[in-house]
């Protein structure tokens, strides 16, 4: 398995990460300060392979995160009471998603 296996070069902005605009002349030129809508100015997009792997990685990544996060609390805020601990441990576990874990891939 190769990385092109995993992924391809975004076809709406040519793997620049940034929308396509048009030069007074006609002539396309990339947009530096729009990022490109479909790959989330990444450059590319996961294959259905990639989107697999992605899905399949993300509750083993989700719960060493969890592990990690409580470790870190227990040894760094001991004073923090238990119902704060739960309340940021909750947090973490719902804003780690398939997209986040890709971003933290790149």
């Amino acid at each position: 398995m190769v990385i092109t296996d995993l992924k391809t070069r975004c076809s709406a902005c040519g793997g620049s990460g940034r929308q396509t605009a048009y030069h007074p002349l006609g002539l396309p030129q990339a947009n530096p300060a729009v990022i490109c809508g479909t790959c989330q100015g990444k450059g590319f997009a996961l294959t259905e392979l990639g989107q697999d792997v992605v899905n399949m990685l993300t509750p083993f990544i989700q719960e060493k995160s969890r592990e990690m996060a409580t470790q870190l609390i227990q040894e760094m805020a001991p004073h923090i009471a238990q119902k704060e601990v739960q309340k940021k441990l909750d947090e973490l576990q719902n804003n780690l998603t398939p997209r986040t874990i890709t971003r933290i891939l790149d």
